[in-house]
């Protein structure tokens, strides 16, 4: 089986890209990924105002799939997504759904385990993993990512 390493990443979505790897209509191919903040937050001394904006969201690939033609309609069918045993979340004053909660900016590395987000000896919060950036790139243009989305590491 052909798989895609998280080092092929991309952070827009361009026909200039060349693909990585290549595949029939029908095969099965896996792909790795880095975290919404490409694995640029370790620890939790580091805050998102610290890393490198640009390099967020990446999306792995590109992969050229053989059959596939402009205007075509792809069907993907994600079987399975597999993460990491932890999770990093970033929160700002004022920004997202918890920026209200906190007056300064903080990271928290968080445990997975059992299919659950432990963020404390009480609080722990069942899973459901997400793709993040999935898309096509476009006949010509380059389109820059409009979008955050947050994913574990897989």
């Amino acid at each position: 089986m052909k798989r895609i390493k998280r080092e092929n990443s991309i952070f827009t979505m361009s026909a200039s890209h060349k693909p990585v790897e290549k595949i029939n209509s029908g095969e099965t191919i896996i792909f790795q990924t880095y975290d919404c903040y490409n694995n640029q937050i370790k620890n939790e001394n580091q805050l998102f105002s610290t890393i490198k904006k640009e390099l967020t969201n990446p999306a792995t690939g590109p992969l050229y799939i053989e059959e596939a033609e402009v205007n075509d309609i792809l069907k993907i069918e994600i079987i399975d997504i597999k993460i990491n045993n932890s999770g990093v979340m970033s929160v700002c004053p004022n920004n997202g759904v918890l920026g209200k909660s906190f007056d300064t900016p903080k990271s928290k590395i968080i445990p997975i385990k059992d299919n659950n987000a432990i963020f404390n000896e009480k609080i722990h919060i069942p899973i459901n993993p997400m793709i993040g950036v999935i898309g096509t790139a476009p006949k010509t243009k380059k389109l820059k990512q409009l979008f955050l989305i947050c994913t574990v590491e897989t």
